[in-house]
Order: structure tokens, then sequence, then C-alpha cells
């Protein structure tokens, strides 16, 4: 496509020049057809003026410049535009301002998403804004830039900044700034790398930002879910401070895949990150728990134009899966609003027209419609009734002198025959905008394609110093005529900024700030240079952006700048030096900022890139630059699954064998998780000791007995020492290489666990050995707790088991920087080892604290099994069986989308045997229904924890429905599958398998007198009477259960009936509503059997009512046939 060519020629458009950029970009190229958005700041926007004739740009010398002042003011007549009065949508404004003032109500989590799609150039943002101004909202906006769609968050990004900076100006109270403050915790460290004034909002000096990156590489998995955790925090925080702030996201079309998984979360799983579910379940008073609403505005093209595939298709998945929960939840959760914008009807079109005429001042409204009907006839066939284009095309009838200002009656006059004549229907923005550029001066015309490059907003002094690099490069020859003539007709970029506002191109925001009035706009000033060239522009603006920018406005732009840096990749060997290691340690910079905020793609791109700018012989003369970029790399790539690439960057650093291992040791930690992951775990564990030798922790090479007898007594003598102030008191492990040598060690006992393998107890024992003689890390608590659980499960001590694992969890208390392995420490703890001292509501709120710990760091693993844990006790506790069903619905979804499948598999087993409890299902009897289908459960497919959480299950839904015989079975069965070691001894849910196990079997044995069901009682009955004695304080009513059937079966009435009495006073005492009732049910079964009909109608009447108040309506409706028998026999009687 040829530059086209004017009617009237610009005397500077012939100034020629060799240095001139206009001679060497050519217009050929142009983007997809396509017509821009319209938005408030453009034609819609707040009363705007159109110039009739910009004459700014002309020099005072040009004889086209009128010299007559009163003419001059003429020349300067405008278009009028008012933004509250939005022609033609009328009812699309009244259903976005009743959506906006439903969601100003909303309470608590309530969620409400108004999405406005449509083509480009219909005024969806222009709708937004007009109903947002109205309904008086806090109001913060982010945009989906076209020339940076693969920056991560840049949206979510530009709207969280601009929270920051209204609360900054507002000044938050006290109050609202600790609970911030609270909320974020180590996290706002994570956050304040994309949100800089964070840290001023939160009062926090910068020193907070200083993390150790080596750490933090330790734990990698856990980035992605720490900064969503992050973000949600810090708007459900912010949202409960007053009415929620409106977050307008605009070009949503152009959103990356990352910033589609945090909307999603924000809008439909806050009960997944939200630290305040568990308590609210148990807590109707703890509403200042509660976060705080969010609503969300969101425009986007319904077209395809410069959107990939890949982008259409998750825009379509992400509006329908907001489709389909706003329909499951009935709107009581989320609401979701929904508007398609059309082109505007001839009456739309004419209505605009007599606003943007200004012809309502002088005529009445029925006259002016019929003055200007035919005119819009023609505008709307040439324009179609775009907005936009209806704008575009009066402003070329303006320019072409087809529509003019009659100064003889002051009024627009205009002459439909020459406007059809002379005009073509507009149906390409890019053209029409790219032909009205090309009007501008020559040194103006240059410039576009530059600010183009600097986002859809930029900087004055920005695109001052990118400008001035440009024009300085464009005059080599001082000496030269042409080029003395062109830097004469230069333009300072003041002068062009005016001059493209007088346009219409730009507008500005504030101060220095300033804006593209559309991104088609700046398409068309991009389209400007040729696709084989706009690499090279883009380097060339990156590269004067990195030479003249501050650190700071560095930091604030850093992956803009990396963005166009990266475009340099093919002229690598044109470059300086020099300038090729400052290039390699900003993409360095922004692969780290990428990877903070867990976009490991774009992280790996830039790194990648980075590596390509060293230079030759970089491991030699820029060692630690090469070092930092392959590693990192190396760990961005394990995220993303590129195996190759991860292994490459590997190699290249383990090679490096002349280093110490502590410098290659985040390449071998990438290296042995890579491993790990394809189940090669004995290669793995391989690995670990080679590592942990080199770093000067050695293992013996076999484990054997001796060994972990040697390390228990040197255990031993060690402990005898340690007090809890030793412990909190003991000094901090600074050693770099130990404390790789502790995070490793951490990870070979998990592999070593999975292995079955003895080198588990070495692995612990040394982890706690170091952690006493060269001081405490964040991976100590977790050795503790580990030996606390050597000393329940091996040694039998119980007292000092107990008094580790609370210096375990005091000690993970203690410090920030022990906030990592919290989570960990209290799932060890308080599900092996503390759980037999305390009851479990107090083992409850710490899994709770586990979970929420574990959200907070990203240690998701170990939060879903908190989670789980959890659910098991307030199942095991007797909680109302439909509040708990809410929480299963929760976590189960929470366990699936952080695909932390084992935790899920096991919760669903009693989750489904809650649903055949309340009589959801077809059978209550059979573990079969909506969660669960025991058909489908292929035992050599699970995990082992996995089959027993499922023989659990089966056996508690046979203790309550009283299938003993059954239920017997399923006892006899597991134990015949694992040895008694394998089945979690000592576990906090192992003593109630063991106490209903017991029950079943007494009960099996008293039916079919089968000697296999009484040996298996009586290990059972035991084993909850040497709990009892030892302290546990959850079973004292299994226990009296026990007694009452082991005396029933052998015939002594009084001792059976006294036991029956005291286990149901226990369990009533202990709040157990369903044990109660449970032991009500066994002794009026009992007492039935002896004929005592009256007393067994009461006790079986008393356990319906206490299983109604549980939620187990199955159950009721079972007993209620047996009362029924009952009370017929004792009429009889």
């Amino acid at each position: 496509m040829m530059m086209r060519t004017r009617k009237k020629e610009d005397p500077l458009r012939n100034s020629g020049g060799s240095g001139s950029l206009r001679h060497s970009w050519n217009t050929s190229h142009s983007p997809d057809d396509g017509s821009p958005d319209l938005n408030h700041k453009t034609c819609l926007g707040s009363r705007r003026r159109m110039s009739l004739r910009s004459s700014f740009y002309q020099p005072k010398s040009s004889s086209i410049l009128p010299s007559n002042p009163d003419l001059e003011e003429i020349t300067q007549l405008q278009f009028s535009f008012d933004d509250d009065d939005l022609c033609g949508r009328t009812h699309e404004l009244a259903v976005l301002q009743h959506a906006l003032e439903a969601s100003s109500r909303c309470r608590n989590s309530e969620k409400h998403v108004i999405l406005c799609g449509g083509s480009s150039g219909v005024g969806k943002t222009a709708l937004v804004a007009a109903a947002i101004r109205r309904s008086q909202c806090i109001r913060v906006e982010g945009k989906f830039d076209f020339s940076q769609q693969h920056t991560p968050y840049s949206g979510i990004t530009q709207a969280c900044r601009g929270l920051c900076d209204y609360y900054l100006a507002a000044r938050p109270s006290a109050q609202q700034i600790q609970d911030l403050r609270e909320a974020l915790g180590s996290s706002a460290c994570v956050l304040a790398q994309l949100l800089p004034s964070l840290l001023a909002l939160l009062e926090m000096p910068e020193q907070a930002m200083i993390s150790n990156n080596n750490k933090n590489a330790m734990r990698l998995e856990e980035a992605p879910h720490r900064f969503r955790f992050a973000i949600g925090q810090f708007l459900w925080t912010i949202g409960r401070w007053e009415n929620p702030p409106i977050i307008c996201l605009d070009d949503l079309q152009w959103c990356d895949e990352e910033s589609f998984k945090l909307l999603e979360m924000l809008l439909l799983q806050q009960d997944v990150y939200d630290t305040t579910t568990v308590t609210r379940s148990n807590d109707n008073n703890n509403n200042h728990h509660h976060s705080g609403g969010l609503v969300v505005v969101g425009c986007y093209r319904d077209n395809t134009d410069n959107t990939t595939d890949s982008q259409a298709n998750s825009l379509k998945h992400w509006i329908r899966v907001l489709e389909d929960a706003a329909a499951a939840t009935n709107g009581d959760a989320m609401t979701l609003t929904q508007l398609s914008l059309a082109n505007l009807s001839v009456d739309a079109v004419n209505e605009m027209l007599a606003q943007v005429l200004s012809m309502e001042a002088t005529e009445s409204t029925t006259t002016t419609c019929m003055t200007t009907l035919e005119f819009a006839k023609v505008v709307h066939h040439k324009t179609a009734g775009n907005p936009f284009f209806v704008i575009e095309f009066l402003k070329g009838l303006s320019e072409q002198e087809l529509l003019t200002f009659h100064l003889g009656l002051m009024k627009w006059t205009w002459n439909l025959e020459e406007i059809v004549f002379n005009t073509k229907a507009t149906d390409n923005v890019i053209d029409l905008m790219q032909k009205k550029m090309e009007s501008l001066p020559s040194a103006m015309f240059e410039i576009l394609p530059l600010a183009a490059q600097l986002g859809s907003t930029f900087l004055a002094r920005h695109l001052s110093a990118v400008v001035k690099a440009f024009q300085l490069a464009a005059r080599p020859n001082k000496n030269n005529k042409n080029t003395q003539k062109e830097q004469q007709q230069q333009v300072s970029p003041d002068e062009w900024l005016k001059a493209c506002v007088d346009e219409g191109f730009i507008t500005r925001l504030e101060n220095d700030k300033y804006c593209w009035v559309h991104d088609k706009v700046q398409e068309a000033a991009r389209a400007l240079v040729p696709r084989d060239r706009l690499d090279a522009l883009q380097f060339r603006v990156g590269e004067i952006l990195l030479q003249n920018l501050t650190p700071t406005e560095i930091t604030e732009n850093i992956l803009v700048v990396a963005n166009l840096l990266r475009k340099g990749l093919a002229y690598r060997s044109d470059i300086q030096e020099w300038k090729c290691v400052e290039i390699a340690k900003l993409l360095l910079e922004a692969g780290r900022i990428a990877m903070n905020s867990a976009s490991f793609v774009q992280a790996a791109e830039y790194l990648q890139a980075g590596i390509h700018f060293l230079p030759p012989e970089h491991w030699t003369t820029r060692y630690e630059l090469s070092l930092e970029l392959y590693t990192s790399a190396a760990e961005a790539e394990y995220c993303t699954g590129g195996s190759d690439n991860m292994q490459e960057h590997c190699m290249a650093v383990v090679t490096q064998e002349d280093r110490p291992m502590s410098e290659r040791f985040r390449a071998y930690n990438v290296l042995i998780s890579y491993v790990w992951s394809t189940n090669d775990m004995k290669r793995a564990a391989k690995m670990a000791l080679h590592v942990l030798s080199e770093l000067g922790c050695k293992l013996p090479k076999r484990a054997k007995v001796l060994h972990i007898l040697a390390g228990i007594v040197h255990m031993n003598g060690a402990t005898k020492k340690f007090g809890p102030d030793a412990v909190l008191c003991h000094e901090n492990m600074t050693d770099l290489q130990k404390i790789q040598a502790m995070a490793l060690l951490d990870k070979l006992a998990t592999i070593t666990y999975m292995l079955r393998s003895d080198y588990l107890p070495l692995a612990i024992l040394k982890s706690f050995q170091w952690s006493i003689k060269h001081g405490m890390s964040e991976y100590s608590p977790s050795a503790f707790s580990l030996v606390a659980l050597i000393f329940m499960s091996k040694l039998k001590d119980f007292e000092r088991s107990r008094t580790y694992a609370n210096y375990a969890v005091s000690l993970a208390e203690s410090k920030p920087e022990y906030e990592v392995a919290l989570s960990r420490t209290l799932f060890i703890t308080h599900h092996f080892v503390l759980h037999a001292s305390l009851p479990y509501q107090t083992c409850m709120k710490k899994f709770v604290q586990g979970h929420t710990s574990g959200l907070a760091t990203g240690d998701v693993e170990n939060a879903c099994f908190n989670a789980l844990l959890y659910l098991d006790l307030s199942f095991l506790v007797g909680r109302n069986l439909n509040s708990l069903n809410v929480d299963w619905q929760v976590y189960t979804e929470q366990m699936r989308s952080f695909s932390q499948f084992q935790q899920r598999n096991a919760a669903v087993h009693k989750w489904q045997v809650a649903q055949c409890l309340m009589g959801q299902t077809e059978d209550p009897l059979v573990l079969k229904g909506g969660v669960f289908d025991i058909d489908d459960f292929n035992t050599e497919v699970m995990g082992a924890s996995v089959v027993t959480s499922c023989y659990y299950a089966l056996i508690h839904l046979a203790y309550f429905m009283c299938d003993d015989v059954n239920g017997a079975e399923r006892v006899l069965e597991l134990h015949r599958m694992y040895q008694e070691e394998d089945l979690n001894p000592g576990s906090s849910v192992d003593d109630a398998y063991r106490g209903h196990s017991g029950v079943l079997c007494y009960s099996a044995f008293r039916k079919t007198k089968k000697i296999k069901y009484l040996l298996r009682a009586k290990k059972c009955h035991k084993h909850i009477q040497v709990a009892s004695r030892k302290g546990n304080p959850n079973y004292p009513h299994i226990e009296k259960l026990l007694d009452a059937e082991y005396a029933a079966l052998v015939g002594r009435k009084s001792p059976a009936k006294k036991c029956y009495q005291d286990a149901i006073a226990l369990a009533a005492r202990l709040g157990l509503v369903h044990e109660q009732a449970m032991v009500n049910e066994r002794f009026a079964r009992y007492i039935s059997d002896r004929g005592e009909h009256s007393e067994s109608q009461y006790h079986m009447g008393c356990a319906i009512n206490l299983y109604r108040e549980w939620g187990a309506t199955a159950k009721v409706d079972q007993l209620q046939n047996f009362a029924v028998g009952t009370a017929t026999k004792s009429a009889i009687v």
C-alpha cells in the first residue's frame, strides 16, 4: 500500500534530507482490519472540543496561517461532545447503573462482575466511564496493552498501583494500615516489586524489599500460590475498608493467561485463598473476619482483531466459567451482568450529529432532528453507525471543507451531494488514521511510531529522551545544508504532544503523563514502520530508555524496557560488549520479577534472552552474571515443564567443577527436583547424597541399624541439654552452604519416606544435629517435629515426643523467617504427636493456622494436608453435617485447583460418608454417590494412604449405619492388606478408626460367634485403653462403649448398662452429638433384645433427636422404623 497523497500539499513535506526517518520507513504494513474502541477520553469523553482545522504545528511564518485575528479565532471553531449524554445508549446506561448500584451495596465476600463486549469503536469504555461517574464510586483502571500483551498481570498491576496511589492520598487510618500489613505478612515484599508505592502505603522501609534469592529459589513450586494469595489478600482487605473499589479492566481480549487465572481465583475461589474460611464455618459472629467484596468491570472486543486463537479461547473460557459460577450460586456469591454493544442506529447517529454540531442551541429538538436526518443517513451509510468512525468521518469532512461553519448564518452547513460524491465508506480505521497522520508535517510524523513503542500510556520525559536521541542520530553531518534545514524544522517533544492532543491522537492524563486516545490510534502509529524494521526500532527505543531513565524509573518500567530490548537479539553481533552486559543484567532483573509474580513462561523468555546477550567467554569474564542467568533460567524452565532447556542450563552450571558446590547448588537442586518428578526417586536420593557430601554433610553410604542407633544416642544426649529457652534463643544459621545442606536434608527426608528407605531417620537426625551444632534455620522446625515423631513411633517416649513437638511449634512461630516451615510443622506435630494429649478442638485450631500459613507462604501441599485433617476432625467431633458439607465443597475444590490430588482423594471418602448419612444417596449403606463411587476405586492405582483413608471411611459408615458384620470384614481386610505400623500409627484419626473397629467387631462376634472378630475387637479395645491411660482426652466415651459391648458380650447386664450410661454422659460432656447418639442407639438395641422395650424406646428417641441435630437424615429414617417396632412390642407387653 503506497502512501496516500493529499489535496493540499504541506510545504514541509518536501523538505527531504538524507537523515530523515520518514524516508527510511515504509507504511506498506497494516495490521488486520478493524475499528477502534471508543473511550471516555475521545469523542464521547468529558466535554471535548474537536478542532475544525488545527494549524498549531505550522511555522509562524507559513502563509497557511491566517493573518486576521478574527479569522484565526473562527478557524478554531470546534465540535462539542458531552460525556453525560451518550446517544443511543439510554437502555445500556440504565442497566450498567443498576448493576453498579447493586455492587456498591455488596457486603462480606460478594463479587460483582460487569462485562461489556462489542466490536471496536462502539463506545464500551465510554459507556462504563459514564455509568461509574454517575455512581460516584472509587474507581481504578487497568488496561491490557496490545504491545505489552505478554507482560504478566499488566492490567491488574496498573489497577493495584492505582489503589495504592489513591489510598496514599486518602491517608487510611492506622488500624487499616495495620490490618493490611497483617493480611499480607511477608508477602508484602513479593507485591512491592510490582507495586512500588505499596511499601509507602504500609509505612515499611525499602530495606524490607531485600530478599535472599538463593533461599527463594529453593521453594520454586510455592511462588505462584504465594503471589496469588498476596494479590487476593491485598484486594480483599482493602475491600473491607469502605465500599469496594471498582476495578475497570480494559481490552480483556489481550489479557494474558496468568491474569485470567488470577481473576478466576479472585472472583470464584476466594474461599480457596481466604484465610478466614474455616473460622467462618464455626463462628457466625465473626463478621469482622469477612473479606471485602470485589467489583470488576471489564471491556473486551468480541471480534478477533489482532487477537490470537489462544487469547480468544481464554477469554471465552473465562466468561463461560463466570456464567456457570453465577448460575450455580444463583447470584448469591457472585453476580454477572453482561452487555453487548452494537453500532448506532440512524436515529442515534442523527441525535449524535445534533449534539456534535451544537444545533440544539438555536433550534428546537424536533427541527434539529429533521435538519440533520438526511445528513445522518449519509453518515450512517458511510460509517455503519460506528461512533468512532462517525467522529473521524466528520473530522475528515471538516478538513476537506465539506462541512463548514457559515459565518453569516452562524451555524454548520454541508452539501450532501458533494459529500456522497467525494467520500467513500470508512471500513478500515488503520488506513483512516494513517491517512490523517500523513497530514502532519514530516518532523512530527516521524515521532508517531516512536511514541507508539512506549505503550498505551507514557511519560513526556520518556518520550523526550527517545525523540532527542533519534533527532540527534538523524543529523550526523553538521556541514550538510539539508541536515541543517532539517534541524531547523525539527519540533520539540512538547510541541509534538500539544499538536497530537489538538489533533485527537493522544490525550493528557495528568502532569507529565499522556495516553493514546485509543489502541487503534496507537496501532496505526506503530504500523507506520514495516515489520522487518520494527524489531530494530523497538530495540533502539529500549536502548535509549535504558541509558536515560533513572534507576527508579527503570524499576517501575522494567518489563516494558525488557520487552523492547529483547527485540535486539538479531543484532547481538553489532552491539558493544559493555552494552550487552548491561542489557543482560536488566533482563536478569526482569526475569526475577516475573518469577516472583509466578509468570515462569515470561521469566524463561527474559532469562533466555539475557543468556544470548552474554559476551563470548562469559564464564571467565562474567562468571557471576552467567551463573545467575543460567541458574534462574533453569529454575524458570523447570516450572514451565521445559525439561530440555532446563537440563541444558543445569548442565552448563554443574559442569563448572572448579567452582564450589554452594554456587552450583541451585542447579543441582533443580535437577534433583526434576528427577524426583519423573518418579526416579532412587536416582534423586543418590544425587542428593552426592551434593550433601560436597557441602560437607556426609551420611553413611549404606544406612545400617548401627548408624541409626548411634544417631539416636547422640540425639538423646543433645536433647537432655536443651530446654524451651535454649531452643528459642539458639543462634541462627548464617552459613549459606549449611543452609543449603539443611534444605537438601529436608528434601531427602521426604524422598526416603516415599522410598521407605532406612536413610529417613538418618536424614532427620542429621538435620537435628546440624540445627543444634550450627544454628537454627527455616528447616529446623521440621527437623524438630520429625525428631518428635521418632520419639513417639520408634522409642515410645511419649513425654519427650510432646516436648520436642512443642519446641518445633514454638520455633516455627518465633521468627518471621521461619514462617515457611509453620504449615508443615503444625501438620506433623498435631497429626502424629500432640493430638494424643490435646482435645481435638484445639488441634483443629492449629490445623486452621497451618492452612492459613501454608497459603500465605505458597506451601499449598501442607496447607491442603492441614485442611484435610481439619475436615477429618470436624467429622469426628460431630459438627453439623450440612455445615460441614459446605466446607468439603470449598476445600476439595481448593485441593483440585492446587493439583493436590492425594489430599482430595482422601477427603472425598468421609465426604461421601456424610452424604450417605444425610440421605443424599440411593443406598446409605454403600459408599457410592455424587462425590465418590466405591465401584470405581482401584486400590492398585491409589497410594497406600488413600487406600487406608477409603477403608477408614467404609468402617465409619458401617459403624454409624450399624452394618456390623460388613464393617468388621472391612476391618479385617484392611488389617490383612497392611501391617499394623502402616496404618498411620499414632495419627490423629487412628484412634477413632480403632475405636469404631472394636465396636463393630464385638457386635459382629455376638452375631456370628466367629473368633476372628473377637480377637480383633480385643486388640482395638486394648489400644484405646492404653491411649486413655496415657492422657488422650478424646476417647473416654469410646473406651466406656467398648467396655459396655464387652460386658454385654459376656452376659454382665448391670456393668453393661452402667458403662453405656457412662459413655452417654462422657460423649455429652465432650459435645460429641453423633457419638452420644450412637451410644444411645447401641444401648437401646441392647436393652430391647432383653425385653426392656419402654426404656429402649426412650433411648432410641434420644438417638433419633441427636442424629437429627447432627444432620444424619438417612440414619433418622432408619431408626424411626426400629422405633416403631419397639413401640409396638412395648404396647403388646
